[in-house]
């Protein structure tokens, strides 16, 4: 890993990441809302695109970017690193029905928290929850990611 303690990581870190979505909690816990979404994500260094079942039962997809990127390593030989994101994107498939939207695209701001584990000097495994703010509360996305360090 490129650290050994909290760090932002300005000196980009060539990786390439693969994230499945395993379920969201609607915090309004509306019963209309999907919580069973199936997010399929792709992340290169700080740039994503996803593609899921929304919350409305519509397909949507996803493009956005990191605006930090901070991490946190126990100590320089711990296989275990805790990552912060803050990503700012737009997505497809809501219309309307957020309020944040400019005709078809609905804006978004999302922290993320991960926990990762490295396997060997280029893979790592790792949890990843997303929040996503919406007009009733928001949303907490769970995923598990699988990446590659080159």
């Amino acid at each position: 890993m490129a650290c050994s303690s909290l760090s932002s990581q300005e000196n980009e870190i060539n990786e390439i990441t693969l994230l499945a979505g395993i379920g969201t909690y609607h915090i309004s816990e509306n019963p209309v809302h999907n919580n069973d979404n199936h997010i399929v994500g792709l992340l290169y260094n700080r740039w994503f695109i996803t593609q899921y079942e929304n919350s409305h039962k519509g397909e949507s997809w996803g493009l956005g970017y990191a605006l930090g990127n901070w991490q946190y390593l126990p100590n320089p030989d711990s296989p275990f690193m805790f990552r912060t994101r803050i990503w700012t994107g737009v997505a497809t498939g809501y219309g309307d029905r957020l309020l944040i939207h400019w005709g078809p695209l609905t804006f978004a701001f999302l922290p993320e928290v991960s926990t990762e584990i490295e396997l060997t000097d280029n893979w790592s495994t790792g949890y990843s929850g997303i929040y996503i703010w919406t007009d009733a509360g928001g949303v907490w996305v769970n995923g598990i990611q699988l990446s590659y360090r080159y």
